[in-house]
C-alpha cells in the first residue's frame, strides 16, 4: 500500500509539472507564478510522500511535521502562485507584453528543468545506496556470510570482545564494584589469540556458525510468514558445562593472562601450611612462582564449586522470551515496519528516476538542445553525486561517526558489531556508486564538448591565430633588425 501511494504521487507529481508547463507556455505566465507554482508541485507531494513513509514506519509526529511543514509551504506558495496569477490576469497592457511573457516562460521552463534535475541529483545517490544495502541486508546468504566474517570468527570475535569492552568504557554505565572494574580492565588486555584458546573448547567456531544459520533461518521465516514471534532455541547450559568440564585449564589459563595483583601474606602463609580455600575468589591473587603450580588443583577444585552453584538453563526458548517482554500487537507492529523499510529502500529509486524522466519530457517537448541539456543533467547527477558519496572516501571518519551516533541508543555490544560490519556495508555501496558517479562526469563533460564543440573550435583558432600573429610579428622585427 505504501509503495502504491508513493509511486500514485510521483505520477501526480510529473504530470501536475507537465500540465503546469503547458498552460503556463500558453498564457504566458509570470516570472513569479512560475517560480511560485514550481515550488508548491515539488512541495506539496514530497511532504504527503514523507508522511505516507513516516506513518509506514510507525512515526506519525514525523509524519505531521512533513505534512506541516513541506504540504503546508507548498499550499502557501500555491496559493501566492494563484494570487500572482489573478493578478496578471487584470493587467490591462496584456496583450503589449507577450514577448515578455514567452522569455519569461522560458524562463519559467528552465528553472522547472534546474529544480527537478537538482532534486533528482540528491535522491539519486541516496536511493541507490539505500537500494543497495536493502538487496543485501534482505539477502539471507550476504548477511550470514558478513556475521560469520566479521563477528563470530576466531579471527574477528576477539576484536569484537575487545571493542565491545572499549565501548563499554567509554559509553557504558560505570563499573560500580572495584571487582567489576578490576575484570572488565583484565579482559582488554588478554591476546586475541588467548581468547580463542578459552573460546573454542566452549563454544568453537563450527559451533558459533551452526548458530548463527539457524538464527538467519529463523528471522527470515519469522518476516516472511504470519508467526507472532521468531521460533529459535538456544543451549547455555551446554556451553556452561564445557566451561567446567577442566578447571584446571581455566585456573592456568586466568593465572597466565589475567594481570592480577599480588596474594596477601596471609593467604600465602596458609597455602604453604596446606590450609587451602574453597572459596575462588582467594585464589584471584599473583601467587608466588614457588607455590603457583601447587595452587592449580586446589584453585581449581573451588572455582568448580563455584561453577555448579551457578544456575543455567539447559534451553532457552527465544519466542517464550520475547513473548514475556514484547506484547504480540508491538512485535506485530515492528515485523511490519521493518518489511516496510527494506520495501522502500528497494524501490526508493523510482521517485529519482521519475523526476529524470520528467525533466527529459520537458526537454523534448520544449524543444531544447538536447546534447547541451543533457550534458547539464549528468554533469549535475555526476558534479552532486560525488559530493553525497564523499562519506565513503572516508571511511574511518564515517563508520566513527556513525558509532558515536548510535552510542546513546545501542549497546556496547551492538556498537562493536557496528564498528566491524559498517566498512564491508559501506564498500558495498561503494562499488555500485563510485563508478557510476564518475561515468555520468566522464559523460557530461564529453556531451558539453558535443553542445559546444563550435565553440570550443572557434577557441582554438583564435589561439592559433593569435599565436600565428605574434609568431609573425617576431619574424617581421628580426628581418627589421
Amino acid at each position: 500500500m505504501e509503495l502504491f501511494t508513493l509511486i500514485s504521487l510521483s505520477a501526480a507529481f510529473a504530470l501536475s509539472l507537465y500540465y503546469f508547463i503547458l498552460k503556463a507556455k500558453k498564457n504566458g505566465y509570470s516570472t513569479r507564478t512560475w517560480s511560485f507554482g514550481i515550488t508548491a508541485i515539488i512541495l506539496i507531494p514530497f511532504g504527503a510522500a514523507w508522511a505516507a513513509t513516516s506513518f509506514g514506519e510507525g512515526e506519525p509526529m514525523a509524519a505531521y511535521m512533513g505534512i506541516l511543514i513541506f504540504s503546508g509551504l507548498g499550499l502557501i506558495f500555491g496559493l501566492l502562485a494563484y494570487n500572482s496569477l489573478a493578478r496578471s490576469k487584470d493587467h490591462p497592457d496584456r496583450s503589449a507584453q507577450s514577448d515578455g511573457q514567452s522569455s519569461t516562460a522560458k524562463l519559467g521552463v528552465t528553472i522547472a528543468l534546474i529544480m527537478l534535475i537538482s532534486v533528482a541529483a540528491i535522491l539519486l545517490p541516496l536511493a541507490l545506496g539505500l537500494k543497495r544495502t536493502a538487496g543485501m541486508l534482505g539477502n539471507k546468504a550476504s548477511v550470514t556470510e558478513l556475521v560469520a566474517e566479521k563477528v563470530l570468527s576466531d579471527e574477528a570475535l576477539p576484536l569484537i570482545i575487545k571493542k565491545t569492552l572499549a565501548y563499554e568504557t567509554l559509553y557504558g554505565k560505570y563499573p560500580e564494584t572495584l571487582k567489576e572494574r578490576m575484570m572488565q580492565s583484565m579482559l582488554s588486555g588478554v591476546a586475541p589469540g588467548e581468547m580463542v584458546r578459552l573460546l573454542d573448547p566452549v563454544i568453537p567456531a563450527t559451533e558459533r556458525l551452526a548458530i548463527l544459520d539457524e538464527a538467519a533461518n529463523s528471522i527470515s521465516s519469522w518476516l516472511t510468514s504470519e508467526e507472532t514471534y521468531p521460533q529459535m532455541t538456544l543451549g547455555p547450559g551446554l556451553y556452561f558445562s564445557r566451561l567446567g568440564n577442566d578447571p584446571e585449564f581455566l585456573v592456568r589459563w586466568i593465572y597466565k593472562n589475567f594481570t592480577l595483583p599480588p596474594m596477601r601474606d596471609t593467604v600465602v602463609a596458609k597455602f604453604n601450611a596446606g590450609e587451602f580455600s574453597d572459596n575462588f575468589d582467594h585464589y584471584m591473587g599473583t601467587p608466588p612462582d614457588s607455590i603457583k603450580e601447587m595452587l592449580i588443583a586446589p584453585a581449581a577444585l573451588a572455582l568448580q564449586k563455584q561453577l555448579a552453584a551457578v544456575e543455567v538453563p539447559a534451553a532457552i526458548n527465544l519466542a517464550d522470551q520475547l513473548q514475556q517482554q514484547v506484547t504480540a500487537e508491538e512485535i506485530t507492529a515492528r515485523k511490519s515496519s521493518i518489511k516496510r523499510v527494506l520495501l522502500v529502500f528497494g524501490w526508493a529509486w523510482l521517485l529519482p528516476v521519475l523526476l529524470l524522466v520528467a525533466a527529459s519530457v520537458i526537454i523534448v517537448t520544449t524543444k531544447r538542445p538536447l546534447f547541451k541539456w543533457l550534458a547539464i543533467m549528468l554533469l549535475c547527477l555526476g558534479v552532486v553525486g560525488s559530493l553525497m558519496i564523499s562519506p565513503l572516501r572516508d571511511m574511518d571518519g564515517t563508520v566513527y561517526t556513525l558509532v558515536e551516533t548510535a552510542s546513546g541508543q545501542a549497546p556496547a555490544p551492538a556498537l562493536a558489531i557496528l564498528f566491524y560490519t559498517m566498512p564491508v556495508l559501506l564498500a558495498h555501496v561503494g562499488e555500485l556508486l563510485v563508478p557510476l558517479v564518475n561515468g555520468l562526469l566522464i559523460v557530461g563533460l564529453i556531451l558539453l564538448a558535443v553542445a559546444y564543440k563550435q565553440y570550443i573550435h572557434g577557441g582554438f583558432e583564435t589561439l592559433k591565430q593569435k599565436f600565428a600573429h605574434g609568431k609573425h610579428e617576431k619574424i617581421e622585427a628580426a628581418n627589421k633588425a
